[in-house]
């Protein structure tokens, strides 16, 4: 099938980084502009973006430095960017978890709990039948509990 099409796997391969691209720049602005509680990042989120780093530079020297090499390494690159782009919090849009924004009318439920100890709060949230949980280490539970009650009422 990608031989049907003009420059084959090299031009797939370019426009799918450029989409993977243009959606990281996209969340990295909504999420700049509206998250207000955020999950800590570990200090290890460096690593999975490096290994796909690695992986595109070694696929293009082993690999014959030729088109195919050189699309396939766009869109690893594209995915360690959106890898060190993507948050995960609760904001004034939606909930952000894994490098996608559930808007508030797309949450079925959600609740407001102190952690343990009152080291912060968890937000327990619903889409679809499935629950997650958010620990927010930190956060005031009773500030989250108005910020998410004030979010639901305004969507």
């Amino acid at each position: 099938m990608l031989d049907s099409i003009p420059g084959g796997l090299p031009l797939v391969m370019g426009v799918l980084a450029a989409a993977v691209l243009a959606y990281a720049a996209y969340l990295l602005v909504d999420q700049n502009g509206s998250i207000v509680y955020e999950v800590p990042r570990t200090a290890t989120r460096f690593v999975a973006p490096a290994i796909f780093v690695v992986a595109a530079v070694a696929n293009y020297l082993a690999g014959g430095r030729g088109p195919e090499q050189l699309g396939v390494g766009a869109v690893l690159l594209a995915f360690a960017a959106l890898m060190l782009v993507a948050r995960t919090g609760v904001g004034r849009a939606g909930i952000y978890a894994d490098g996608v924004r559930r808007a508030w009318a797309r949450i079925d439920e959600v609740s407001v709990t102190a952690l343990e100890g009152g080291a912060g709060a968890r937000v327990t949230w619903g889409a679809r039948g499935s629950s997650r949980d958010l620990d927010l280490p930190g956060a005031n539970p009773d500030e989250v509990r108005e910020f998410v009650r004030e979010m639901r009422r305004s969507h």
